[in-house]
């Protein structure tokens, strides 16, 4: 019986199912890690990278890509280039086994953010 209970939760772990998942290299071993988990450590990273507030970094992981949104406050240098480097040399220390395209948007505050 529990043989059988192990097949059922590899078979639900392995197939699609309701949360995204990429598989992560481990040496010998896969490791199935849901896109949320991803996205939420890249998010950290980038914070520490840039010295922006972690709620000011938005990070959604699909399939296929990675998108990246920073929303720096008025005033503050921010290169978008180095943003993407900077995620994308910590998404190969992951080391997903299927690549992701990074895509980074700077979204900076408009005049009448600033007023409100």
């Amino acid at each position: 019986m529990l043989a059988l209970i192990g097949i059922v939760f590899l078979v639900l772990a392995l197939t699609p199912g309701r949360l995204s998942k990429h598989t992560l290299e481990a040496g010998d071993r896969a490791v199935v890690v849901d896109n949320g988990v991803i996205a939420s450590a890249l998010a950290q990273h980038l914070s520490e990278e840039t010295g922006l507030a972690r709620d000011n970094i938005t990070v959604g992981v699909g399939h296929r890509g990675v998108d990246v949104t920073v929303r720096p406050g008025a005033g503050i240098p921010l290169d978008k280039g180095a943003v993407k480097s900077a995620a994308e040399a910590e998404l190969q220390t992951y080391r997903l086994t299927r690549s992701v395209r990074t895509r980074v948007r700077i979204e900076r505050p408009t005049e009448q953010e600033d007023e409100l």
